[in-house]
């Protein structure tokens, strides 16, 4: 092996390292600094509310999701005891299969009730990400103008940012949720396409905030995302998982929210780093 030739892979994982620790040091910075409190306060509030109806919600209604999923899947019917050698595998397969969409759905019920408390917070959110680069850099960029018209501006270009990027989302979810429930068997396939999807896209949603004041345009953000997609998976990555871990997935939107400001600034999209 020639000397040097390992360097890719461990970069790759240096970077991925890299993207997953920005979870943890934006929770750090908000810790840190006790004047960006109120601003995450009101995504914490919003997002303990929407995770809790997602779950009453869910765990109320188990028994009808559960019967509605197997409604889409072929029924194995045994007859004769001997049918058991073949027919039981596939019983098998469909039971773990129901217990999977399940899952699946849940899973990104639970990130879908956390993006509506980001839209509906998304104000204080920009506001937060604006302090954290103020903060962190010392210089942000932003209009010259100041006062009410200027606040109800960012107020509403932050609210229309913010349906964008979730209704982003939506387009690639819901046809994935569709096709895996009209098709069987595409579960198998659409499930973990969601998922890795949704891991990819992730940064988008909390690095936006600090992309729009830079005006960075939708193409230069995919660019800047899969031109290292070590590092984007390793944020997205840390970002899903986070989602439902108790405790964690309450802080997680203002604290992705400062993780991927401190990102956009150290690794800004016109760097190439």
């Amino acid at each position: 092996m020639a000397p040097g030739s390992e360097a890719p892979p461990k970069r790759g994982l240096t970077r991925f390292l890299s993207g997953a620790q920005f979870l943890f040091e934006g929770i750090g910075f908000l810790r840190a600094e006790r004047s960006l409190w109120p601003l995450a306060l009101v995504p914490i509030l919003l997002s303990a509310i929407a995770l809790a109806l997602m779950i009453f919600v869910w765990v109320s209604n188990a028994g009808e999701i559960q019967a509605w999923i197997d409604s889409f899947l072929p029924a194995v019917t045994v007859v004769h005891w001997y049918q058991w050698v073949w027919l039981g595998p596939a019983k098998l397969f469909l039971a773990l299969l129901a217990w999977f969409i399940f899952l699946v759905l849940a899973a990104l019920s639970g990130l879908f009730s956390l993006m509506l408390a980001s839209l509906i917070s998304a104000p204080f959110l920009d506001r937060l990400s604006w302090k954290v680069e103020r903060i962190a850099e010392g210089v942000v960029m932003e209009t010259d103008q100041s006062g009410l018209a200027t606040l109800g501006g960012d107020i509403g270009r932050s609210l229309v940012a913010e349906s964008k990027r979730v209704g982003f989302f939506l387009s690639i979810w819901v046809p994935l949720v569709v096709l895996g429930l009209l098709i069987p068997g595409a579960q198998i396939i659409t499930g973990p396409l969601a998922v890795t999807l949704t891991v990819v896209l992730l940064p988008l949603q909390f690095c936006g905030y600090t992309l729009d004041r830079r005006r960075v345009t939708f193409k230069q953000r995919r660019e800047w995302l899969f031109g290292d997609t070590a590092r984007t998976l390793g944020f997205g990555g840390v970002a899903f998982v986070a989602c439902f871990i108790p405790g964690l997935n309450v802080v997680m939107i203002p604290g992705l929210v400062t993780a991927g400001t401190l990102w956009v600034i150290r690794y800004p999209p016109e760097s190439g780093l």
